[in-house]
């Protein structure tokens, strides 16, 4: 099944931009993907069928990147990337004191798209047109 995927964002004039990724099955009902937490606590990959953006209170834009060429492999896919880490720590806390790199939900969105144009299911440059107003 041939379809579109679409960056969504949620904007927030304080911290980085929230991102996931739609896969509309009907208007904008259908396979959610995100990388939900914090840097603080770590991210999980959280994957619902029939979302329905539209049904959001936030305010939020859909960016069209690219057509997909099968969804239920797409689906396989971006499971298996990794949701960020824990990557800040507490003032107090007692754990060695080493540089992390700070990721979130942003990075797992464009992580997802590099694994789809190495798949061949979604167009070479896809994860290069993601929505970069305030992005990492």
């Amino acid at each position: 099944m041939t379809a579109k995927i679409y960056q969504v964002v949620y904007p927030n004039p304080l911290f980085k931009d929230h991102w996931a990724l739609l896969i509309p099955k009907e208007g904008l009902k259908g396979y959610y993907l995100e990388a939900a937490g914090d840097a603080l606590n770590g991210f999980t990959v959280e994957i619902q069928e029939d979302y329905d953006v539209a049904d959001t209170s936030s305010r939020y834009s859909c960016v069209a990147l690219s057509d997909i060429t099968d969804v239920e492999k797409a689906i396989e896919v971006a499971r298996g990337v990794p949701p960020p880490p824990k990557s800040l720590r507490s003032a107090s806390s007692e754990e060695p004191r080493t540089r992390l790199e700070p990721r979130n939900c942003q990075d797992w969105v464009v992580d997802v798209l590099q694994a789809l144009e190495t798949e061949g299911l979604v167009e070479a440059g896809t994860s290069g047109k993601v929505h970069i107003q305030g992005s990492v």
